[in-house]
């Protein structure tokens, strides 16, 4: 038999660097110019779906704040106090790629790893043999309140809830990866295991919730509600004195349906907003970022001509007038670091 995990598909993305005119010299006072992600999507050539608003629209100020946002001056000394809030040893090897690293109980069934990024002070965290093992039956795992309760406790234990996560019971996420095994000829699913539950909490700046690879925190248990691993890629960010006139969600809206800025499966007839809202983007890990732009982020599911769902689809418009900006795109791979680190 065959196993293979679930995986999330790895998206092109085209990273609008913003390069003011009049502004500029008043952008540059708070630190680097901002990005913005706009996705290609994978369904170029085909022509733009029918695009229906299964939710209400957000309110939106007239201006919103440019954030600047903020790490350490010095990460490798924070990833040394993590890794002795968590009882590992604090000899960290550098890979010459911005990766930190220490590993405690090498070689054994208890080895542990933290990993952690120069530019952001994001970090990973997990026992290796048990975060991914593959289960011979289904692992005993908390219910989801329980879980909250294991999750929130041992960040706090370990000093590691940060000041802007909502860790509250109806703000949370949870989500289970899933492993299945499966016969090779066929390609039949035999059986499946859930290998952990994990808490997700959200980030908030301001008034607005934080979305991108740079603001996750997870914690996953498994058998037996035991941790096995928290993801912390995280920044802090404060309100500059820049205020951005803001674009109406009607007009972006009405930019769907002449964009490639979305990301959805070929053939989708049919997009079903089910998410817009407001939310300011925190780039990879393994970027810098000084400053962070307000945008829309939009989320729904895909049907087909014939009626057939085909799974969901994302997307980001611009919340800020572009008027004064010079937009600059520039491809490159999406960076998904959950997979990368397994």
């Amino acid at each position: 038999m065959t196993y293979r995990s679930s995986s999330k598909l790895r998206l092109a993305v085209l990273t609008t660097i913003v390069q003011a005119s009049a502004s500029t010299a008043t952008l540059a006072q708070a630190g680097t110019l901002p990005s913005m992600p706009v996705f290609r999507t994978s369904n170029l050539g085909v022509v733009t779906p029918h695009f229906e608003l299964a939710t209400s629209l957000p309110q939106v100020p007239v201006q919103l704040p440019l954030m600047a946002t903020f790490v350490s001056d010095d990460p490798t000394a924070d990833l040394r106090d993590v890794a002795g809030r968590l009882g590992l040893d604090d000899k960290l090897m550098r890979n010459g790629k911005g990766k930190l690293a220490t590993r405690t109980r090498a070689g054994t069934d208890d080895q542990q790893t933290l990993t952690g990024f120069d530019s952001s002070g994001g970090f990973f965290y997990r026992y290796d043999h048990r975060l991914h093992a593959v289960p011979e039956e289904q692992p005993r795992l908390p219910e989801a309140e329980k879980a909250f309760v294991i999750a929130t406790e041992y960040l706090l234990k370990h000093g590691l809830l940060p000041d802007d996560a909502l860790a509250k019971p109806d703000l949370v996420s949870f989500h289970q990866p899933m492993l299945s095994e499966f016969e090779a000829k066929s390609g039949r699913i035999l059986q499946s295991f859930a290998t952990s539950i994990e808490v997700r909490y959200p980030q908030q700046w301001g008034d607005l919730p934080v979305t991108g690879p740079g603001s996750k925190l997870y914690v996953a248990l498994g058998d037996g509600g035991d941790v096995v691993g928290v993801t912390r890629m995280w920044r802090s960010a404060r309100p500059t004195n820049v205020m951005l006139k803001t674009v109406p969600a009607e007009e972006a809206f009405r930019q769907l349906k002449v964009g490639s800025h979305l990301s959805m499966p070929v053939g989708c007839a049919t997009a079903k907003i089910e998410q817009f809202q407001l939310a300011y983007w925190s780039e990879s890990p393994k970027e810098s970022q000084r400053t962070s732009l307000p945008l829309y982020q939009i989320q729904g599911q895909c049907v087909s001509e014939t009626g057939e769902g085909l799974g969901g689809f994302m997307g980001y418009a611009p919340a800020v007038h572009a008027g004064d900006f010079k937009l600059n795109d520039a491809p490159r791979e999406a960076d998904d670091v959950d997979d990368e680190e397994g």
